[in-house]
Order: structure tokens, then sequence, then C-alpha cells
């Protein structure tokens, strides 16, 4: 992928993405995190890097048009690919780099808490299911539950306790929820 285009879609997400949990500070620390996790791999030179950046700039484009919803937790898999094949088409991405980010962003969902893994999917679908998951544990994300949690009268704070204790939870079995377990011990997470 020629880097203008990835330039372009990094430049339509900054203005189109949210301001919730999954906002653009989201999807650039999965970019972050996927690149660090090729790195580690030692599989960046069998990749393209702008392709795989892409992909996490693309990964969460479902919550712009359904935000602060449950909505596209449940559907993500069929949202993210009919919102993807709108947008797609204003960057002009070839068929072959269109099939595979639609691919590595229908597959990325739900490693945690259901440990639903892509070990046979090619390196940018695990490696994005694996950078996202581990976003899904930083302390931004967790303090935005905190502050959004007040806005829900009486329940916030029980939903809250519960989700803080998944949060704990996970974080400290993270390596069962990715698809190289070996980043773990790697990047030190």
């Amino acid at each position: 992928m020629k880097t203008a285009k990835l330039s372009a879609i990094k430049k339509f997400l900054q203005k189109s993405m949210p301001h919730n949990g999954h906002n653009f500070s989201h999807v650039d620390r999965v970019r972050k995190n996927a690149l660090k996790f090729a790195e580690c791999l030692k599989i960046s030179d069998k990749l393209d890097l702008n392709l795989l950046q892409a992909i996490c700039y693309l990964h969460d484009v479902t919550y712009i048009e359904y935000k602060g919803t449950i909505y596209p937790h449940i559907f993500e898999s069929v949202l993210v690919k009919k919102e993807l094949l709108k947008i797609l088409p204003k960057f002009k991405i070839n068929d072959q780099e269109a099939q595979v980010i639609i691919k590595a962003c229908i597959k990325h969902p739900h490693s945690f808490p259901y440990k639903r893994l892509n070990y046979e999917m090619d390196f940018y679908t695990r490696l994005l299911q694996d950078a996202d998951t581990v976003d899904y544990f930083h302390e931004e994300r967790l303090q935005m539950v905190k502050e959004n949690i007040n806005k829900v009268p009486f329940l916030g704070k029980y939903i809250f306790f519960f989700i803080h204790r998944a949060f704990l939870s996970g974080k400290k079995k993270l390596p069962q929820y990715l698809n190289f377990p070996e980043l773990y011990e790697k990047t030190q997470l």
C-alpha cells in the first residue's frame, strides 16, 4: 500500500472516529502495538507495513456509524464488512488489499473474553487481533469506563465493579487471549 493512501485513511479516521473507547487514540495504539509485535516476531520484512497500519486504523470503523450502543459489539463482524465496503472505495484500495483488510477486520473481535482466536489466519489478522486485545487492557480505556459509569445512575457502580474485575482477571491471563502468547514475554506487556 502506498504511503499516500495510508495517510488519507489516517486523516479520515482522525476526523471521523467517535470520542469513546473506540476513538482514534485507541486505533493508533493498536497500530503501534501491531508494528511492535511484527518486529518482535521478526516478520516485518514479510509484511506490507503500510497495509498492516491501515488495517489497524480501519478495524473499528463500525463505531463511526454505531456510537454508544451494544449493537456493534454483538454484530461487529457483519457491520465492519458493511462499513468497509462503503469506505474503502473512497481510498481507491485495490481488490487484493481490500480483501486482506476486510478479512482481518471481520476476524479481529472476541479474543477477550471468548478466546475466539485466529491461529490459522494470516499474519495481518493475528497481529491485529493481538494488538487490539492488548489495548483492551490499556489504562486509558479503563479510565474512560470510570468516567462514563457515573452517567448510569445506581447500576453504574455495580457495572464498573464487574468490568474492573474482568479487566484485572483478563490482564493476569493475557497470554491465553493471544494468537502469539510469546509476545507477552517478549514485549513485557
